[in-house]
This record gives C-alpha cells, sequence and structure tokens, in this order.
C-alpha cells in the first residue's frame, strides 16, 4: 500500500504496455524502499491483456490513467506528469526495483539548480553493472559508463559523472524543468531515443546530466515488443536523432572506427571529477 500524502516529495512516472504484474513488484520495491513520501501515477497504454486490474488491485493508493490506445514511452509520460503534484518526477520503469538508500543521493544532485536530470546506477538482477548514464558518438550510437564496450575499456566511475544522457528506466528531473521543455518530444515513436533527446536538450539549455553510482536500480530489461518491432523502431529513432542533432554530433568520434586512445579520452572527458557538480 502506498502511504497517502498531500505533499509527495516525488511523483514517481510508470508508463505500462502489458505486464502489470511487473509494475506491482515494481511498487512493492518503491514502498519498501522510499523513505521520503511519494505518489505513483501508471499510465497504461491500451494494454491488450488484464493489466489495468492487475494493477489497480495490486498497488492500493496508486493513480492509474488507462489509455485508449497506445501513446508510447514518451508521451506516456508526458501524461503521467500532467498530473504530478510533486516538485519532482521520477520516470521508472516497471521492470526496474529501487534498492535502500536509492532515493536521497539523487535528491541531493538535482538540489543543484545547474544540473537537469540525474539517473542511478543500473544493474542486472545479478547485481553486475549495467551503466551509470551514457555517451553519445558521431553517429548517434550510445555506450553505457561503466561497463566494457565497444573493444575499448571503460572507466567504472566511483563517484558522480556527468553523462550525455541517462536512461529514463530511471530518471529523476525537477518537474518544473520537464514541462518547461514539453517533456519527451512526440517526433520518436513509442520508444527508443526519446531519453537521449531530452538530455541534449537539457545540455542545450545549460543544464547538466549526472550519473549518481551512490544510487543503484535493478534493471531486469526485456521488452513487450517483438524484436522486430523493436528494432524497427530503434532504427527509426535513432534516425530522427542524429538528423536533429548532427551539428552536435559532428566533431565526435565513432564508437565503432575511433582508436582506443580516441575513446579513452572521450570517456575521460565526460568522466572527469572536474564535470561533475
Amino acid at each position: 500500500m502506498i502511504p497517502e500524502t498531500d505533499s509527495p516529495a516525488i511523483s514517481v512516472l510508470m508508463v505500462v504496455y502489458g505486464g502489470g504484474a511487473l509494475a506491482v513488484d515494481a511498487a512493492a520495491s518503491l514502498v519498501a524502499h522510499t523513505t521520503q513520501p511519494f505518489e505513483l501515477i501508471v499510465v497504461d497504454n491500451a494494454s491488450a491483456d488484464d493489466s489495468v486490474s492487475a494493477i489497480r488491485e495490486g498497488i492500493v493508493g496508486v493513480t492509474v490513467i488507462a489509455e485508449e490506445r497506445n501513446l508510447g514511452f514518451g508521451q506516456g509520460n508526458n501524461r503521467a506528469a500532467r498530473d504530478a503534484r510533486a516538485p519532482v518526477i521520477c520516470m521508472l520503469n516497471p521492470d526496474a526495483r529501487v534498492t535502500p538508500g536509492w532515493l536521497d543521493p539523487l535528491l541531493a544532485v538535482l538540489a543543484d539548480s545547474r544540473v537537469g536530470a540525474v539517473a542511478p546506477a543500473l544493474v542486472g538482477a545479478d547485481g553486475e553493472l549495467q551503466e551509470v548514464g551514457a555517451m553519445v558518438d558521431h553517429w548517434g550510437y550510445t555506450g553505457p559508463i561503466g561497463t566494457r564496450g565497444f573493444g575499448s575499456p571503460v572507466p567504472t566511475p566511483t563517484g558522480r559523472v556527468t553523462v550525455d544522457y541517462a536512461s529514463a528506466a530511471c530518471l529523476l528531473m525537477r518537474t518544473e524543468v520537464f514541462r518547461s521543455i514539453d517533456g519527451f518530444d512526440p517526433t520518436y515513436r513509442l520508444a527508443y531515443y526519446e531519453d537521449v533527446d531530452l538530455c541534449f536538450r537539457l545540455w542545450e539549455r545549460g543544464l547538466k546530466v549526472i550519473g549518481e553510482p551512490a544510487s543503484r536500480v535493478i534493471h531486469l530489461g526485456g521488452g513487450t515488443v517483438t524484436p522486430v518491432v523493436s528494432q524497427a523502431l530503434w532504427h527509426h529513432n535513432r534516425s530522427v536523432f542524429l538528423h536533429r542533432w548532427r551539428d552536435e554530433l559532428a566533431q565526435r568520434p565513432s564508437f565503432h572506427s575511433a582508436s582506443d586512445e580516441e575513446l579513452e579520452r572521450l570517456w575521460a572527458w565526460r568522466a572527469s571529477s572536474h564535470a561533475s557538480p
């Protein structure tokens, strides 16, 4: 049961398209590990199964917005944000599980007015680090910080890092900032790259995006669409992103063709301590 509050410190936004049981488990982790008063707003994107009933029965105190069509991830979050009452919003995937002490380090980062968004370290169910934010290369490909990728060692941060973008699997922003940039851009169809674009728009306004490894959230992964549809959406939305941000990306190296030295300089540039707030 989500404790009632007239003054939530944070509004957790969750978009569901099938798999309501995942959302119920995510809510249970929020109740168990969130010490600040919060509200949970779930947007169901016209799930074909019984997700709406499962969520309403399994999460006492949740606000459910049942849509008649699939708005997609970005637009679903935009819809939820319209009803958010707290000064801070957290986009949280239904396949994410918060852990003890997850929230306070993120709120501490977000208290800095120079920061536009902050994300925790995402880890797998086995505790293996997935990312603490990510970098973006010349072609719009994203590379996670904190893991080994693209044939080059990527440093595992021990403190806050400034990143190009952080996944909206768990992403916190001040509500006023989210609304001031009109949230996620509906140009990105259904899913993929809407969170990358959001973070780039924050950078464009002079606001930083931070990864905070002092906070850890388990990200189980997996999706509710077929691999073929998923791949088609990813390619389409990457093309949209690449066209929109081509000038910003022009001077960056490519993850797939850069030398190890070039990549190490790129990682060091974003991960250096002087770039953190």
